[in-house]
């Protein structure tokens, strides 16, 4: 089964313009990982686009990797697809 996510803004507010691009690939990563392990969200079984989509809140601590914030993000994400 192929899964395609397009994530158009992804808003992250207080962390460093810089590490943009290693908290999107961080993203990508986790999110393919849930998705292999974990599965289709039951809240995207019928292949619907979700137009819009609030993840909640994560919280980092200052000097957090951006790495780490991305598999957060990534996780706020796949949680945000069942609700």
């Amino acid at each position: 089964m192929k899964i395609k996510v397009q994530i158009e803004e992804l808003a992250v507010e207080g962390l460093l313009a810089a590490d943009r691009h290693r908290i999107g690939g961080a993203v990508r990563s986790e999110l393919a990982r849930l998705l292999s392990e974990s599965g289709l969200p039951p809240g995207l079984a019928g292949g619907e686009r979700i137009p819009t989509l609030d993840g909640g809140r994560i919280e980092t601590r200052q000097g957090e990797r951006p790495e780490a914030v991305g598999r957060q993000v990534a996780g706020a994400v796949y949680k945000g697809f069942n609700r």
